[in-house]
């Protein structure tokens, strides 16, 4: 299963979903697969689009040269948001130009239904982000993530140790896919 079959499994599970967020959207294409396959009620693509003291988890790529690059790129995205609005018009889809932890507290805890982390890679800033978000899903919603990898661009990641320790503080069932940069997943209990 690769991370698009996942969606489908996760629709199958969950059904109709009110709300589901990618947190760190780059370019968007996983945003519009999100989109396309949950069919949720209100989809939020959350990425900061600046690179921030401490951020080295950047693909070699020339919209990650500096913030302009990044401005050009957000204005790029959220004209794509604007097309989900019309060919994914059963979505009322917004981006979210803010860090995925700094977001969090605009809900309520267990109010949503997904929610897809892909942003920083390094340990505390994963571990961060799983303690902001997992409280926001419903129980029997589910988180989900990325790069489910030890290394890539950046020398280390840190994904699978902050997983691992979440997935044990919770006594959860991870899932993975089964693929060269897999995505896992939990549904909360």
């Amino acid at each position: 299963m690769d991370r698009e079959q996942l969606l489908t499994t996760i629709k199958h599970q969950l059904g109709d979903i009110n709300i589901a967020l990618e947190i760190g959207v780059w370019r968007g294409s996983y945003s519009r697969s999100i989109i396309k396959n949950l069919q949720p009620t209100t989809f939020y693509g959350v990425d900061p689009y600046d690179i921030y003291e401490g951020y080295t988890d950047k693909p070699n790529l020339l919209e990650f040269q500096n913030n302009r690059s990044l401005e050009e790129l957000y204005n790029r995205v959220m004209k794509t948001f604007k097309t989900f609005n019309t060919e994914l018009s059963h979505t009322n889809s917004k981006i979210i130009r803010e860090m995925g932890t700094n977001y969090a507290p605009t809900f309520a805890d267990n109010t949503i239904d997904f929610v897809y982390l892909d942003s920083d890679h390094k340990y505390e800033s994963v571990k961060s982000e799983i303690n902001a978000w997992y409280p926001k899903v419903k129980v029997g919603g589910i988180l989900a993530g990325h790069d489910y990898i030890a290394r890539s661009h950046i020398e280390e990641f840190g994904v699978i140790p902050a997983v691992t320790e979440f997935i044990e503080r919770e006594n959860l069932t991870l899932h993975t896919t089964d693929e060269a940069y897999s995505s896992w997943w939990v549904t909360k209990t």
